[in-house]
């Protein structure tokens, strides 16, 4: 049997191969789009998490197996931030319901902040590096000071809980982490609880 496909990309792909670009996450069909289209927040909320992995410790794979001819290649690209051969070794360091980081990063004013954290759930995980620092930092403590209820006028209640404050400010510390550390970075990811 056959199988002809129009890709996202306008080429038709006919015949064996087909389906597997069809089973592909990339290939939303008429069919298939409700299943892959972008889940409502009440679907991607069920037993979903955020959770944040801070940088432990960095060590090269297996030096010893490493040719001594090779070893100028390697200490070259690890001194460019070429990560050959290198083991990142993660340690969790916060976790929050999808729900709260939704509620967090809607709350955030600044447009590239939000952007920046919302590739969490459009692609399933994200690294926060240095570079990241001087538009997170600012977006997330304005953020935390907004919450204040008695910053307006007739402001009666704020838009977190408690447990997504101490949230909120646990995120606002591993971005001070990674600021502050040499070679610290966070990965960000969503995972089904």
């Amino acid at each position: 049997m056959s199988v002809r496909v129009n890709t996202p990309q306008g080429d038709d792909i006919e015949g064996l191969g087909a389906e597997v670009w069809a089973e592909s996450p990339l290939f939303l069909s008429d069919a298939g789009a409700s299943a892959l289209a972008p889940e409502t927040p009440e679907r991607q909320e069920r037993g979903e998490s955020v959770v944040f992995y801070r940088l432990g410790r960095r060590f090269v794979d297996n030096e010893a197996s490493i040719p001594e001819d090779a070893r100028d290649v390697l200490y070259y690209t690890l001194s460019v931030g070429h990560h050959v051969g290198v083991i990142d070794c993660f340690e969790r360091a916060l976790t929050m319901p999808l729900a709260s980081y939704r509620t967090i990063v809607g709350l955030l004013e600044s447009e590239e902040a939000r952007f920046k954290l919302s590739g969490v759930w459009r692609f399933g995980e994200i690294e926060i590096e240095k570079t990241n620092v001087p538009c997170l930092l600012p977006a997330l403590r304005a953020c935390l000071a907004n919450l204040d209820v008695f910053n307006e006028p007739g402001k009666t209640e704020i838009p977190l809980d408690e447990l997504e404050v101490s949230m909120l400010m646990a995120f606002v510390d591993a971005v001070l982490k990674v600021r502050d550390e040499p070679g610290m970075y966070l990965m960000v990811r969503r995972e089904a609880s």
